[in-house]
C-alpha cells in the first residue's frame, strides 16, 4: 500500500483547507494561535492535533516531518471590506508566523491561499509584503511560484478568485491545476446534505 505524503496546518480555523488537504495528503496537525473555529474543527477533526497557541506547537519534534505546509491567514489585511491596512494591519503578523514556521519545519512544500489582493500593488495590497517572502524563501533554499485561480475551476460552486503563494523546493514540478467543466451548481454540491438531515428537529 502507498504511504500518503504528510501535511501540516496552521491559521486554517475552521478546517476548509484541511478537509481538502486531508482527501491526499495525511494531516499531522492544525496549529493555531487562537480559538477562532475550533469548535468546528473538533466536530470534523477529533483526532487531528489542534494546538490553539503558538507556545504549544511542538517546532522541533515536528522539525523535516511534513511534506507540506498550508496556510490561509487572515485575509482582512487585503480585503476591499477590510480596513486596508495592508502590512501595517494587526493581523498580518499571523501570515508572518506560518511563513516563519514553515521555514523551520523545511517541507517540501508551502502553501499560503488568499485573497487575490494579497498580491495587488496598490497602497493595501500585498504584493512588496509577499515579495520579501519570496526572498526569504528564497535564501532558505527555496523557489516561489504565484498562482491565482479560481474556485469554480476546482468543482466550488462559485466563482471565487484566489491567490496563492507556493514555495518549493527547486527540484519540485508544478503541474498546472485541474479543471472540471461543467462547473457544479450549488443543488449538486450539497443537495445530499437534504437527505442526511432529513431526521434533524424542524426538517421538512
Amino acid at each position: 500500500m502507498l504511504l500518503r505524503p504528510s501535511a501540516l496546518g496552521t491559521h486554517i480555523y475552521g478546517g476548509g483547507f484541511t478537509l481538502g488537504m486531508s482527501s491526499r495528503f495525511k494531516i499531522l496537525g492544525q496549529w493555531e494561535e487562537g480559538p477562532w473555529g475550533a469548535d468546528t474543527f473538533k466536530l470534523n477533526f477529533p483526532d487531528v492535533p489542534h494546538p490553539l497557541t503558538s507556545r504549544a506547537w511542538s517546532v522541533a519534534e515536528m522539525r523535516g516531518r511534513p511534506n507540506v505546509v498550508y496556510a490561509t491567514p487572515p485575509c482582512a489585511c487585503w480585503s476591499v471590506i477590510g480596513a486596508k491596512l495592508g502590512d501595517t494591519d494587526p493581523r498580518f503578523a499571523h501570515t508572518l508566523t506560518s511563513f516563519n514556521l514553515a521555514l523551520a519545519l523545511e517541507p517540501e512544500i508551502f502553501v499560503i491561499e488568499s485573497v487575490c489582493r494579497a498580491w495587488s500593488e496598490s497602497s493595501s495590497g500585498g504584493r512588496a509584503a509577499y515579495t520579501e517572502l519570496a526572498r526569504q524563501a528564497g535564501e532558505a533554499g527555496y523557489q516561489v511560484t504565484i498562482l491565482m485561480t479560481n474556485g469554480i475551476l476546482h468543482g466550488s460552486p462559485q466563482s471565487r478568485e484566489r491567490f496563492h503563494f507556493i514555495a518549493h523546493l527547486p527540484d519540485l514540478t508544478l503541474p498546472l491545476p485541474s479543471v472540471f467543466p461543467p462547473f457544479p451548481t450549488v443543488r449538486q454540491v450539497i443537495g445530499d446534505l437534504l437527505v442526511k438531515n432529513m431526521d434533524w428537529p424542524g426538517a421538512d
